[in-house]
């Protein structure tokens, strides 16, 4: 093999060598960054996406809020008005592997409804204030929350209310989340429950 001309000197092929390993590292060093930049992409589409999921959910909340303080101010009711059906709910330990029976019944559409969960214990005189968040069982998507509660007591036993109106509670599985917010704003996990509600008989 006749040797190439120009670089029949091994200066001149130690240069050529050193380009081509330069070229390599830069090939390299840019296949890197086009993989950083798509896992980069691809996580702001995942957080876009999460975002756009939270806003509905906040929007569907919105939408059962506003329902709710309608009908308190079309009937001037409070949730200890006698218009005002009760569902009164005790924790349960862990979620089980099988949705709730459907044990309550569904209450007309406009109806106020008096939401009590049970504390497990006394009320911690440490935590600031109580969210209660209703959700679906199977999916967990946030139908319904109210925030700002305090504790109080019903049938001699200390609970967390708040007032919805019975669109909330179509029929179907629901587990409900108690949770607090402390003193340094970290949220604790209270308990939670689970309810089923039946569906409407057939006229």
């Amino acid at each position: 093999m006749r040797p190439i001309r120009g670089l029949d000197r091994p200066s001149q092929q130690w240069a050529l060598v050193a380009a081509c390993l330069i070229v390599t590292l830069l090939a390299g060093a840019e296949a890197v960054m086009l993989r950083r930049a798509r896992v980069a992409n691809e996580a702001l589409l995942a957080g876009m996406l999460e975002e756009r999921l939270n806003r509905q959910q906040l929007e569907v909340t919105l939408g059962h809020e506003r329902a709710a303080i309608g009908v308190l101010s079309e009937r001037g009711a409070t949730p200890s008005a006698p218009t005002t059906a009760t569902l009164t709910l005790d924790p349960v330990r862990s979620r089980g592997p099988s949705p709730p029976q459907p044990t309550i019944d569904p209450p007309a559409p406009g109806r106020v409804v008096e939401l009590r969960l049970r504390l497990p214990g006394a009320p911690d005189p440490r935590l600031v204030s109580y969210r209660i968040a209703l959700r679906q069982w199977s999916s967990g998507l946030t139908l319904w929350s109210r925030g700002g509660l305090a504790p109080g007591a019903a049938d001699g036993r200390p609970v967390v209310a708040a007032a919805l109106v019975g669109d909330v509670l179509v029929p179907g599985a629901y587990e409900v989340a108690l949770s607090a917010t402390g003193p340094d704003g970290a949220v604790v996990e209270v308990a939670s429950y689970d309810a089923g509600v039946r569906a409407a008989p057939a006229r």
